[in-house]
């Protein structure tokens, strides 16, 4: 075989190799949800559309419950000390697509209820 089919065949062996490789984490496991906005939040309830969906647990909030939903899943989280939420979800399967998430209704650190949820962000990691 001749030194340019040999580096082509290298190379394409690589490619397949390279293309059969790990895509990420598969298997049961936990996504960590953060919840932040202009001001700090004291509350916020959040829909979640997606497959696999288990009831989250606390992270470095004081409270979280959720309930499952046809679309996913809905969870109410509370800090006493207000500032960014954070939590975890549990998952059936980590190779399942994110899930989506939207603010449904927010309240500041101080317990006022926010009018807008503008500006809330929801993070979703493995």
């Amino acid at each position: 075989m001749r030194r340019s089919a040999r580096l082509v065949t290298a190379m394409i062996a690589a490619t397949l190799v390279a293309a059969c490789g790990d895509d990420g984490p598969s298997g049961p496991g936990t996504l960590r949800v953060t919840v932040s906005g202009t001001t700090e939040l004291g509350a916020a309830v959040i829909d979640f559309a997606g497959e696999g969906l288990g009831i989250p647990s606390t992270g470095q909030t004081d409270w979280v419950e959720g309930v499952a939903t046809e679309a996913g899943l809905r969870v109410l989280v509370v800090s006493d000390a207000g500032g960014v939420l954070t939590f975890e979800v549990p998952v059936s399967d980590l190779s399942l697509p994110l899930p989506t998430a939207t603010v449904v209704q927010a309240s500041r650190a101080d317990d006022r209820r926010m009018f807008s949820v503008n500006g809330i962000t929801v993070s979703i990691a493995h």
